[in-house]
């Protein structure tokens, strides 16, 4: 019974994992997106009446959907998960 692993010693090498999860989630730029707010200036034209944007003319027009993420925070995600999964 001496060889056993006691609980200091667990607890130690749980808190090194989930230190360095999260030490790898803050480099690799893991946050929540933010959201949208409404500009005010954007109301519509106050010529137009109470509503403000009635009768404007609407027009379709491209915008990309997704921006690509950069190379170097790929490269970086990479790195930081297979030095996890290589410690671990």
């Amino acid at each position: 019974m001496s060889d056993c692993v006691g609980i200091t010693e667990v607890t130690v090498a749980a808190g090194w994992i989930a230190g360095l999860g999260i030490l790898a989630l803050i480099a690799t730029g893991w946050r929540k997106t933010a959201r949208a707010t409404a500009d005010p200036a954007r109301g519509g034209d106050p010529s137009l009446g109470a509503g403000g944007s009635f009768g404007a003319e609407v027009v379709e027009v491209e915008a990309p959907i997704h921006r690509p993420t950069p190379v170097l925070r790929r490269v970086g995600a990479a790195a930081a998960g297979g030095a996890l999964a290589v410690w671990i």
